[in-house]
Formats: structure tokens, sequence, C-alpha cells
């Protein structure tokens, strides 16, 4: 049995509106759904192998609403210490924006700690921009829950270049490993 039960969220669902790329000019699209999807299958599998202890919060292709998946990972927390990772893709206005952040709430150490070690993994493993540690006070997925928690943003699909990679199988792999990695070392080294 590991340390902790680490929450993979996998964010929106197939009818979240608006959450994809445009449709660049060989016809390619990214859908953050797929793209969450993809990433928390793979960390999945991994952490299988490895037995390290998981719970994919959405295994359901629908959009589940928040206050659902909030309420799911505060039960799951109930008999079991967990550590809660949502895994998203990122979109801004301005095409140009790229790299890597991490959310967490802003009233949480243990959050912040956590941010730490996945900003620093994401960043040493796939060599995007590092857009830094983001501290938050309104995203719920990391307010509401009552356990450790952070939001990791893998790029931007918004670029062009950025979305490029994130289409990639490889990259997406990439990604998870480096999630992995990340829970590794919390399992290892960080006591929440």
């Amino acid at each position: 049995m590991s340390k902790y039960l680490y929450i993979l969220d996998n964010g929106h669902g197939i009818d979240t509106k608006g959450k994809k790329s445009r449709v660049w000019d060989d016809r390619s699209q990214l859908k953050e759904f797929e793209f969450n999807r993809d990433i928390v299958k793979y960390i999945s599998f991994e952490l299988k192998s490895l037995k390290i202890d998981y719970k994919i919060l959405v295994p359901e292709l629908v959009d589940i609403p928040l206050y659902e998946r909030i309420d799911r990972a505060n039960d799951l927390n109930k008999s079991r210490k967990c550590v809660l990772i949502s895994i998203h893709g990122n979109a801004f206005h301005n095409a140009n924006v790229k790299g890597i952040e991490t959310l967490y709430h802003y009233t949480s150490p243990k959050s912040f700690r956590l941010a730490w070690t996945f900003q620093y993994h994401l960043i040493n493993d796939l060599h995007l921009k590092n857009r830094g540690l983001k501290p938050r006070t309104n995203i719920s997925i990391l307010k509401k829950t009552n356990m450790p928690a952070v939001l990791t943003e893998n790029g931007f699909y918004t670029n062009r270049k950025e979305c490029e990679w994130m289409l990639h199988a490889n990259s997406k792999y990439m990604i998870a490993q480096s999630h992995v990695k990340s829970i590794q070392d919390i399992e290892k080294n960080i006591q929440l």
C-alpha cells in the first residue's frame, strides 16, 4: 500500500463547451477532454506497475458537475489520506502565450509543496517555458477538496507550436511520466 491515494482528476468531459484548440491548417485539433484523459490513462498504467494506489476521479466521458467531482474526492479522503492531481491543457486569448504552470490554493502550505514538486519535474523533463507556481483563491477543485491538491496546466493549446507538440502521443506520455516522477518523489520525500 502506498503512503497516499492519488486521485487523478481528468478535468473536463466530452460535452464541456469551448475546451478545444482551433482547427489547424492540417485539420488537426486538440480536444482537452481527450488530452487530459490520455495523460491520466498513461499515469494510471505506470502507477499500477509501481504498486502506487490511485483512483481516476471521472471515469465517465461526459462532463461531471464540479460539485460532484469535489464530493467524490472528499468521500475518498474519508477512509484514506489522499492527494488530488487535476490535469489540464491551458488556453489564452493571446496565441503567443506558452508554457507550464501549476496551480494550488493559496492558503495551503501542503498544496504549495506539491505544486513545487510537480512544477520542478515538469519543467526539468519537458523543457517548456516555466510559467511558475500560481496561488489561486477561486478554483473550486483546489479550494473545496479537503486534501492537498494541485492543478497542472500542461501547455497551451491556443499556441500553434505548443499545440502541435501536445497532440503527439509521445508528448502526452512524457507529461504523464513527469507526473509519475512527482508522485514517486512525494511518496519517498514528502510528509503531508
